[in-house]
């Protein structure tokens, strides 16, 4: 047997040295590869470029805008991180314009409403006026209103506000608005076109307005501010050439640009929440801008954004570098025109003076005063009776709810002492500013009315049970009233009423499994 193990030692290093022999006679000799070469990769949608126009001088410019404010004086931040605000906005316009290039504020529309389901309806023309007054001292130059936008008090109310709109027309078919507006800033002349969802005139109707508009006039490029759906912005981004960019609010989430056969067609955010950004290069006639979101063009804009900042040898530095690149993009640009988009979030690194403060101020003041004036008036049918008064009854359902989320509403304005902020108390107590509810927040009326009790969703109870007048369900439109696209994008009335504490009670009652004074509650 020990013979054996050296024989067999040899027969397998004579086995390996076959096995390789061969693998390399098979790729050393076969005429054709085994292998299909892969194919080439298709270019980056960023690297898709317009055919090439007349040459013209170049132009550099900004554009800072945003769409859907609906009404946000301030932000709000539930649940997610709290951006927003017109005082951050004022800083961050204020980084933009210290650069050398001229910045033109534009807006998509539905700025002056906080919804049509909004728990907020207290001096809604008060607050659009000030939204406006605010967005002016800004610098605001163009926005094209949507429906929601006319509810304080029409087309008259935005009249001389700069606001645009190609396709509302009265009954004659004469327009109720501006169509377009050209802006002169620096050098550069902007055009800029408005179009509204639910105008009187349809879509492909409009299309002839908007070529009739900017026939005839010099400009260095267009844009249209837009807040139809997304189908008619797509019409419009084809069928109207000389385009630049279609700016327009989000649909059900906020997309990539949608780069076609016409101009490209790019979302902001909602709520004011960010600020969207182009840096627009031109050396062509109008027409569709390229979009480069990466790439010597997106460094380039990043170089600008960053230099603003630097000091000493740095700030020496970047200014070297800026105008290299400057230099071997400008090379580039003659037929061309080119944006970088990007979008800044208003976060707390913006916080600071700002010359808005005092007037925001004073407009939570008056909102506070207008809240308080309401819930002394005489209450109607069906006063306010808060928690305390449904407990008498309903122990178990209360017990429930103190361990629901609704319950503890209050603690999150705690946490950002905003116990008194007039922005925020619609959403985290109950009956603020309605007829027999919670007006002034003193220390009793906090106590009273504090957090999402059971008259939020169910309406004031008054009388009840004397009256005979059962309490109605919560309907969907006062969940979303608080639960909205943007605080709560993953809402859904089916699934969140399931999860509610009360909720789980009331559907034991109806299996005669409990929900009378004195049950148990559940844990």
């Amino acid at each position: 047997m020990a013979k054996l193990y050296p024989l067999r030692n040899k027969l397998a290093r004579l086995y390996r040295f076959l096995t390789i022999f061969v693998l390399i006679g098979t790729v050393a000799c076969t005429g054709t590869p085994s292998v299909r070469p892969l194919p080439e990769l298709p270019p980056k949608l960023g690297e898709k470029s317009a055919p090439l126009r007349e040459t013209r001088p170049v132009k550099e410019f900004t554009i800072a805008w945003t769409g859907e404010l609906r009404g946000e004086v301030e932000p709000c931040g539930c649940p997610t991180v709290p951006y927003g605000g017109l005082a951050r906005r004022e800083r961050l316009l204020e980084q933009l314009r210290r650069d050398d290039l001229p910045v033109f504020v534009l807006d998509a529309g539905s700025m002056l409403v906080k919804g049509q389901n909004s728990r907020d309806q207290l001096r809604r023309p008060e607050r659009a006026r000030f939204l406006l007054q605010s967005m002016h001292a800004l610098g605001l130059d163009a926005w094209a209103p949507s429906p929601v936008d006319l509810q304080p008090g029409g087309v008259e109310f935005l009249e001389g506000s700069g606001a645009l709109s190609a396709n509302w027309t009265d009954t004659s078919g004469t327009p109720l608005l501006p169509a377009s507006r050209i802006l002169e800033r620096g050098g550069v002349r902007l055009g800029v076109l408005g179009l509204s969802e639910a105008g009187n005139q349809p879509v492909r109707d409009a299309i002839a307005t908007l070529k009739a508009e900017m026939e005839g006039k010099e400009v260095d490029a267009w844009v249209l501010l837009s807040n139809v759906l997304p189908p008619q912005r797509r019409l419009v981004a084809e069928g109207v050439p000389g385009l630049g960019a279609v700016l327009s609010v989000r649909g059900d989430s906020t997309d990539a640009p949608v780069l076609g056969s016409g101009a490209p067609i790019l979302e902001v955010p909602d709520r004011g929440r960010y600020v969207s950004v182009l840096r627009v290069v031109s050396g062509a006639t109008p027409g569709p801008w390229d979009i480069e979101e990466e790439g010597d063009w997106a460094r380039y804009a990043t170089t600008r954004r960053l230099s603003l900042d630097a000091q000493g040898a740095n700030k020496a530095d970047f200014e070297r570098r800026l105008r290299e690149q400057q230099a071997l993009l400008h090379s580039q640009i003659p037929g061309r025109a080119v944006a970088v988009p990007y979008t800044v979030a208003l976060g707390s690194e913006l916080d600071g003076e700002t010359t808005l403060r005092s007037a925001i101020d004073d407009f939570k003041e008056q909102a506070q005063v207008a809240a308080a004036r309401a819930a002394k008036k005489e209450a109607p049918e069906r006063p306010y009776q808060t928690a305390a008064g449904c407990m008498q009854c309903h122990q178990d359902r209360f017990a429930a709810w103190t361990f629901d989320p609704h319950a503890k509403a209050w603690d999150a304005l705690l946490v950002r002492e905003a116990e008194g902020n007039p922005e925020c108390l619609p959403c985290h107590s109950t009956g603020y500013g309605e007829p027999g509810g919670f007006g002034e927040a003193t220390f009793a009326n906090t106590s009273r009315y504090k957090a999402v009790q059971c008259e939020a969703c169910h309406g004031a109870m008054g009388a009840h049970p004397e009256d005979g007048k059962a309490h109605p369900p919560p309907s969907e439109g006062q969940c979303i009233s608080c639960h909205d696209a943007a605080n709560s994008p993953s809402f859904d009335i089916s699934v969140y009423l399931r999860r509610i504490s009360c909720t789980m009670v009331s559907h034991k009652d109806q299996q005669g499994g409990g929900g009378g004074a004195g049950q148990t509650p559940p844990r």
